[in-house]
């Protein structure tokens, strides 16, 4: 399946938002992110999903979780389970996205 240039813009302006999302969580929380910081990712991730493919979509998701993971840092094992509870939350979306869309 390819990919168009109006996608690839889309996935470019979701990956800014995730930039700029997590800059604003780093400056206005320097102590670490509030509880549900990454429902914001999630949207972009289901926008993607949704708008343009799957494929974009993860590497949104990749991206999102790298996020993540400097904003927890340094990582305790709550961390790890909001991460790993992300991560499967992502993946459904991207699963139910992918079959609605057939």
């Amino acid at each position: 399946m390819s990919t168009t240039r109006a996608e690839h813009t889309l996935t470019g302006v979701v990956l800014l938002g995730c930039v700029t999302v997590t800059a604003l969580f780093r400056l206005c929380f320097p102590s670490g992110p509030p509880a549900r910081f990454s429902d914001l990712y999630l949207v972009g991730v289901l926008v993607v999903a949704y708008r343009a493919s799957v494929p974009l979509a993860l590497l949104v998701l990749g991206t999102s979780l790298i996020f993540s993971i400097y904003l927890l840092s340094p990582l305790d094992s709550a961390d790890l389970y909001q991460l790993a509870s992300y991560l499967a939350l992502s993946v459904l979306v991207l699963w139910i996205t992918r079959r609605l869309r057939r």
